[in-house]
């Protein structure tokens, strides 16, 4: 709700002078600090990505040989075969 009248303009005042106050009496730094962000190249998070993905498949490993040697099999056996 909005207030009008020379009382609403009265509280706006104060509420305005109470942020300046508060702005000009906030605590600063000293010194400003330069922010540096790490950035790592682009081939490390290529490589990193590999190397992951080569762990994953050397851990599966178990469970992925006989469905590659199905897939081998289905593949070597339709071979000849023609539509």
């Amino acid at each position: 709700m909005r207030r009008s009248g020379v009382g609403g303009l009265a509280v706006s005042w104060k509420m305005m002078s109470h942020a300046r106050h508060m702005e000009s009496t906030r605590r600063k730094p000293l010194v400003e600090v330069q922010r540096c962000e790490i950035v790592l190249p682009r081939w490390l998070y290529i490589a990193a990505a590999i190397l992951i993905a080569g762990y994953v498949v050397y851990w599966l490993r178990d469970l992925l040989t006989p469905i590659l040697l199905a897939f081998i099999i289905a593949y070597v056996t339709r071979a000849g075969e023609t539509y």
